[in-house]
């Protein structure tokens, strides 16, 4: 199962209606039910037209467990878990991080730089544009 606050990247059981690669997904809750996530969709209309297309899945929503996503544009969606392949579920545990500081100095740039090495991050580049 997923866990909150990790980033995953999955694919679906049936890419031709729910997309095929989900990638950078942030869980923000797991283990939800049908009702506790309407506001995303019609969690209901969507499990039906699923139903033909993954095996073994129920033809009642309710009996799914939600999980809401937050995507790399910070879009909010909810996919039950019994519509994500399995074997495909990846955590990932490191991401490129992009900061764009608009009208800072060149000056800045060892400003930040010396801050992000003492949090930790040496690994990094900074170069002004």
């Amino acid at each position: 199962m997923f866990e909150t606050k990790k980033v995953y990247k999955f694919s679906t059981l049936a890419p031709s209606i729910l997309g095929g690669e989900f990638t950078m997904m942030k869980v923000i809750t797991s283990e939800t039910i049908a009702s506790e996530v309407l506001q995303y969709g019609d969690m209901h209309g969507l499990n039906s037209k699923l139903v033909p297309l993954i095996p073994g899945l129920s033809s009642n929503a309710n009996d799914n467990t939600y999980v809401v996503f937050e995507t790399e544009t910070g879009e909010r969606v909810a996919l039950a878990y019994e519509w994500i392949d399995d074997a495909t579920i990846e955590l990932i545990e490191g991401v490129n991080i992009r900061i764009d500081v608009s009208n800072a100095s060149t000056a800045d740039v060892t400003i930040i730089k010396n801050a992000l090495k003492e949090l930790g991050y040496l690994n990094l580049n900074i170069y002004p544009y």
